[in-house]
């Protein structure tokens, strides 16, 4: 069986959270949570639904209301097996009844108590490191303990050539956050995360608030986090759904990106969902600053060869201070702001390019393309 590519980690603010000593009380007092949690990591709920992956990581960690680093209550992989893991276990074994009969799907179903056992088991010693008195995040963002906490804690997501998905539960709806135009709040968003420089390894990221709470700050927090490596893909009080499902293959790549300047420094990851998408794809400048690049496209492979291609979703357009509407080039927005790319894995190399139309490179009129060419990490 396939190593699991992706592990996800909740990270609850300890104001989140209301105290409870046992299960009961855990479930009466938090049951947003904890439907969240059994969302995200119920094997009989999470697998069908492709929320999360068969053996997949999850961890439980609060982060305490002081801002502290975040204390670990539960880390365990889902029990389970893929769809085509089950397939082959049915054709070896055949079919669903001699499974049964030969215990292998009795041995997940044990497996599968067992495991939702321990993670109510997590849930509950979290909900024993709550907050005396529970309640919003305020203030200003740099000052927020929840955010710090996070900062603090990024000894739990680094080193790790997984996929990693973050899932944040905190009420930030009380921070004082900039207004007016979404270009000014989007500028203020990207300079406040390049202050907070928590440095995330380019990763998928949701922040659930509790029910109720508006989801002003949305445009904020995306350029905020995308600033430190982070790619919002919701921001409210609803639970997280399947927006970027678990890679079934992964690549990464050192490569080098040709500007008209010189070459760029870059790393490229690629994500394969199994169905022909990027998941969990990013290509990242490493200048100073970086400029993370969420990827979102097709992918096709035969064998170790694949081709890639862009779905128009944005690529560096990720980084204009006016997403939607009429697109926005600059010189100040990586690849000057192209939706575009076309690459090709062959074996241990990547080749391709980014371009868009309505871009020219330097002062040749001619030239639309910047080619990104690396080998295997």
């Amino acid at each position: 069986m396939q190593a699991p590519l992706r592990r996800t980690l909740i990270f609850v603010d300890a104001k989140a959270l209301r105290k409870a000593a046992d299960a009961v009380t855990f479930a009466e007092q938090n049951k947003a949570f904890r439907d969240l949690v059994l969302s995200i990591s119920d094997p009989a709920v999470a697998l069908p639904a492709g929320t999360s992956a068969a053996r997949e990581q999850i961890t439980i960690a609060v982060v305490p209301a002081d801002g502290s680093a975040a204390q670990t209550t539960f880390v365990g992989c889902i029990p389970g097996l893929s769809s085509q893991e089950m397939a082959a276990a049915q054709q070896k074994e055949g079919g669903v009844g001699s499974m049964f009969s030969s215990g292998t799907a009795r041995e997940l179903e044990d497996q599968a108590s067992n495991f939702r056992t321990q993670l109510i088991g997590g849930m509950v010693a979290a909900g024993a490191l709550a907050a005396d008195k529970p309640g919003a995040q305020s203030g200003s963002v740099d000052a927020a303990p929840f955010l710090a906490g996070l900062k603090a804690s990024k000894g739990m997501f680094e080193g790790d050539d997984r996929v990693q998905r973050l899932v944040l539960v905190s009420d930030l709806s009380g921070l004082d956050l900039p207004s007016g135009d979404a270009e000014a709040v989007r500028r203020s968003g990207v300079e406040a995360g390049r202050k907070a420089a928590t440095d995330l390894p380019q990763v998928d990221l949701h922040v659930v608030l509790p029910a109720g709470r508006s989801a002003a700050g949305k445009d904020f927090f995306e350029s905020y986090w995308l600033a430190q490596g982070g790619r919002l893909l919701s921001y409210g009080p609803d639970k997280i759904g399947n927006a970027s499902p678990a890679p079934e293959r992964l690549w990464h790549f050192s490569a080098k990106a040709a500007y008209p300047s010189g070459d760029e420094l870059a790393d490229v990851r690629i994500g394969d969902d199994g169905k022909g998408k990027l998941t969990a794809s990013w290509l990242t400048l490493l200048g100073t600053p970086s400029y993370p690049i969420p990827m979102t496209g097709s992918i096709s492979c035969s064998g170790d060869d694949c081709e890639i291609r862009s779905d128009r979703g944005g690529f560096a357009q990720a980084w204009s201070p006016q997403p939607g509407g009429e697109p926005e080039f600059g010189n100040e927005m990586p690849f000057g702001g192209m939706r575009n790319f076309a690459f090709r894995i062959t074996g241990d190399k990547l080749s391709g390019e980014a371009t868009d139309e309505g871009v020219y490179i330097g002062a040749d009129k001619g030239r639309q393309g910047i080619a990104v060419n690396g080998r295997a990490k």
